[in-house]
């Protein structure tokens, strides 16, 4: 990649003579000693062009600067980082220049990297894949790359310092790749800038945008955008601005880092830090802009649905351009993720040479020790404190527990997937080891964050995916802030999100982990209810599957075929987030194999965000209400019939509630609700119109709409063989019977 790390290595090695000549290696080189390059040999040339400081680029360099090279073109010194470039052999890209003293250094832009930004990238990246009709959640995050944040917030969160037991299993760090934050100072940006106001004869163009992870197409729009006047200004969005209109965990880079890459840009001549999204009649005027421009991407409304360009259009003032370039943000994140094995295996070994490089130029320094652990850990299962362990008559109570693998170190990383064993440390005070998908709140703390550095503070890594020390929740053991009449049961009805996306944000999806691979699949749904709770069927809760065992819930999703979920507008929702499983508490009558008492309790290991696809629902327990031929919704993401296909889009079907005789009837042939176990209204029943709640639908909500908002009435149980059968209606767990359970079995107040 180009960022602004190698504007600025480009910037100071310009001020150490009079004409800056760059060499810019092949693919083939790139490939050969590093591993794969982001962006091609092509795009590299144009981009280097691109930055303000370069006189001349000479395309396919060689690899080990020589001094014929120099000599070629006319060059009296090399300038390179304060880092080390390695080939493949291990050896110094520079030695020769060096040796005949034509080699200086500059300082190394501290808080960016190459690894950091593809690390960012893939940090939270969600792999979805199909095989056969079921759907799997792939997530394989290197461990290595989260522990400089995993530092700092074990610190904050369990006071441990560097003397603490797991500080002392250091494991080694590039200086060089390991990445610090960047810290923006104004100085920096003075470097950067032309310091040049317009002429008043001259013509100014004005864009804006987020200009994330600048590339060739950000750069043949801007060369484009500057042919239209004489003096270009780059409006730059906030943060915030970007994530709300891009969504997922985007921008990748923070302002300040846009900054900086916008106007290392040849072609901009001043940059608008936080510039507003809609383009004001007072930008207009203050600046003096004579034309506004924008490329080929879609246009994101404001809020109110307002076009962010109607002033500009209004005056006469407004272009759309086209550069001719189609490459967008979106694509270089799609390089990278499509190739995410690849870049984390050039990241290890990039930073393995240079740790061993490292060692010998300091190797009359003390540095510390790896820490080998080679001992071999069973997949044991260890009693842990959980939230709502107490004991409770009326319900089964089932802990969920978690393998415990320790941190291996770089040596071992290699030897462990290949063994698949599992290494084993303790964590401290109220936290536990677990996978890191499943810790939504350090997800959270380490979006965009740096992403390389020490790792000696997780707990592990197994063959997929990195452990980390996440916190327990002990007291108080729920954060239970419940659907009340007033915040329960909403949905966005505007937009795109009306009967699609945010309309049923309280549907959640129950996720089975394969203790062998590390994949998820999501066999069954359930509805959230409290911050902490999931109200699920007891069949999906004990549901068996070969290697597979519950361990979360997953809330925020709409198509399981993408993350984050966007309407066509452009607004994007959270990205969904994973959900550890504590707790299981069913119903004590509840046997195995039948499906009397078929309900049950989901307790999360930490508190839902609660976002537009993330609410609870309201419980809805007035049995009087619920008329026979009353329309009424199932919620989730199974199939409607047996012929039909799992939809990858959360789905409604209206059914009508059908009566209890005709329901009986129905079943008569298997006498599944005429067994001695049943309990007059334990249930209920829905649908038999030719389309049905089928396959996949396992846990999910039987809703209505109550006084504006929905209500959940039932819980999916239990169908005829041949789905959507007419006259054959699905049975459901009524809610109205067991409000007295989960009132009961759940903490607080039951509303």
């Amino acid at each position: 990649m180009v960022h602004f790390g190698h504007a600025n290595s480009l910037r100071q090695a310009k001020a150490l003579g009079h004409k800056l000549v760059v060499g810019i290696h092949n693919d083939e080189d790139i490939t050969r000693n590093k591993g794969p390059p982001v962006f091609t040999q092509e795009e590299r040339y144009k981009m280097v062009r691109g930055i303000k400081w370069v006189d001349e680029v000479v395309e396919d360099a060689p690899y080990v600067t020589t001094l014929e090279t120099l000599d070629k073109y006319d060059c009296d010194f090399c300038v390179h980082g304060d880092d080390i470039t390695l080939t493949a052999d291990g050896v110094d890209t520079y030695h020769l220049v060096k040796k005949a003293q034509r080699y200086k250094e500059v300082s190394r832009t501290a808080g960016v990297s190459t690894t950091d930004l593809v690390g960012r990238m893939l940090l939270l990246t969600k792999n979805h894949f199909k095989q056969g009709d079921k759907e799997y959640e792939v997530e394989k995050d290197d461990v290595e790359a989260i522990e400089a944040l995993l530092k700092r917030y074990n610190e904050e969160k369990f006071q441990i310092l560097g003397s603490s037991q797991l500080g002392q299993d250091h494991t080694a760090r590039s200086p060089w790749t390991g990445c610090s934050q960047f810290l923006p100072t104004t100085q920096k940006i003075i470097q950067f800038s032309d310091g040049k106001p317009p002429k008043p004869t001259d013509r100014i163009v004005y864009v804006a945008g987020a200009f994330d992870l600048f590339h060739v197409g950000h750069l043949d729009f801007l060369e484009k955008a500057k042919e239209h006047g004489d003096y270009l200004i780059v409006g730059l969005h906030t943060d915030p601005v970007v994530n709300q209109y891009k969504g997922g965990n985007y921008p990748i880079m923070n302002l300040h880092e846009r900054v900086l890459s916008v106007l290392a840009c040849k072609y901009v001549n001043e940059v608008v830090i936080g510039a507003p999204y809609s383009v004001t009649a007072d930008l207009m005027e203050h600046f003096n802009v004579g034309l506004v421009c924008h490329g080929q991407t879609h246009i994101a409304l404001d809020v109110g649905n307002i076009d962010p360009y109607a002033i500009p259009k209004q005056m006469g003032k407004f272009m759309l351009i086209d550069s001719g370039n189609t490459i967008t943000t979106e694509d270089i994140v799609e390089r990278i993720i499509r190739h995410r094995l690849e870049f984390e295996q050039r990241n290890k070994k990039k930073e393995k040479k240079e740790i061993e490089v490292y060692e010998a130029m300091q190797k009359d320094e003390e540095l510390g020790q790896f820490r080998r652990t080679k001992r071999h850990a069973a997949h044991t299962i260890e009693e842990s404190e959980t939230p709502g362990s107490s004991t409770n008559t009326a319900a089964r109570s089932i802990p969920i527990t978690y393998d415990d693998p320790a941190s291996p170190s770089v040596e071992t990383t290699a030897a462990l997937k290949e063994s698949k064993a599992l290494y084993r440390v303790s964590c401290p005070g109220l936290s536990e080891c677990v996978p890191l998908a499943e810790c939504p709140e350090l997800l959270l703390e380490i979006s965009r964050q740096c992403y390389r550095g020490d790792f000696s503070l997780s707990c592990g890594v197994n063959e997929y995916e990195p452990h980390v020390c996440c916190p327990r929740v002990t007291s108080p053991p729920f954060n239970d802030q419940r659907g009340s009449a007033a915040t329960c049961g909403k949905s966005i009805v505007q937009g795109d999100f009306y009967n699609g996306l945010g309309a049923y944000p309280f549907v959640a999806r129950i996720g089975f982990k394969n203790t062998k691979t590390g994949t998820f699949i999501f066999p069954c749904s359930g509805s959230i209810i409290a911050r902490q709770i999931v109200l699920t069927s007891a069949h999906c809760a004990l549901a068996k599957a070969e290697s597979h065992r519950l361990s979360s819930v997953r809330v925020g999703d709409y198509d399981t075929r993408t993350d984050p979920d966007c309407g066509s507008t452009g607004f994007c929702a959270p990205v969904a987030i994973n959900h550890a499983v504590s707790q299981i508490i069913v119903h004590p009558d509840y046997i195995e194999g039948q499906f009397h008492h078929d309900i049950a309790l989901l307790i999360l290991r930490t508190p839902i965000n609660y976002t537009v696809a993330a609410q609870p629902i309201c419980l809805h327990a007035r049995k009087q209400d619920l008329t026979v031929g009353r329309r009424v919704q199932i919620i989730g993401w199974g199939k409607l019939s047996t012929s039909a296909t799992k939809s990858p889009e959360l789905q409604s079907l209206e059914v009508p509630l059908t009566s209890w005789d005709k329901c009986v009837r129905a079943y008569a042939s298997t006498g599944a609700l005429q067994s001695p176990q049943s309990i007059d209204g334990e249930w209920m029943c829905a649908g038999g119109e030719g389309r049905d709640a089928c396959h996949g639908f396992g846990g999910a909500p039987l809703i209505i709409r109550d006084q504006g908002r929905y209500a959940q009435i039932g819980i999916m149980s239990f169908g005829a063989d041949t789905c959507g059968a007419l006259n054959m209606p699905s049975v459901y767990t009524s809610i109205a019977h067991y409000a007295p359970w989960i009132e009961a079995n759940s903490p607080k107040t039951f509303v």
